[in-house]
């Protein structure tokens, strides 16, 4: 695991939070280091915090991720990521990733939020 993420389970769900400066190469890793784990397919989903890290990401890492998240759509296909992020262009970054995914048919629900009492309400509530 790296010192600039955690991962931990709530309950049905993984917890990934992130620390410090953050770039594409360590979101990729995180999910590579989650899928290896052996019980990742009876979780429901991922509430995904940003809030203590400064995401270091380009509108041209955006092909990058779509083309990681087709390429790993088996381990994503029907679970939910709850985004939370107080940076307004990670937001946004988030929404665009998820119009992309959605066009691409990608049956992976991910939804931005900036609390996390709002995240964890919409993973249990789905």
């Amino acid at each position: 695991m790296s010192d600039s993420y955690k991962i931990d389970i709530a309950g049905d769900f993984y917890v990934r939070k992130f620390y410090g400066e953050i770039y594409l190469n360590t979101i990729q890793n995180s999910w590579i280091e989650l899928m290896a784990l052996d019980n990742y397919l009876m979780y429901k989903g991922f509430l995904t915090d940003f809030c203590a890290a400064r995401v270091i990401i380009t509108k041209n890492d955006l092909d990058d991720i779509i083309s990681f998240y087709k390429s790993n759509s088996i381990y994503l296909t029907n679970k939910r990521n709850a985004v939370i992020s107080l940076q307004p262009s990670m937001i946004a970054f988030i929404m665009l990733l998820k119009m992309n995914l959605n066009c691409l048919d990608i049956r992976y629900c991910l939804k931005p939020f900036s609390t996390y009492e709002a995240a964890l309400h919409w993973l249990k509530k789905h």
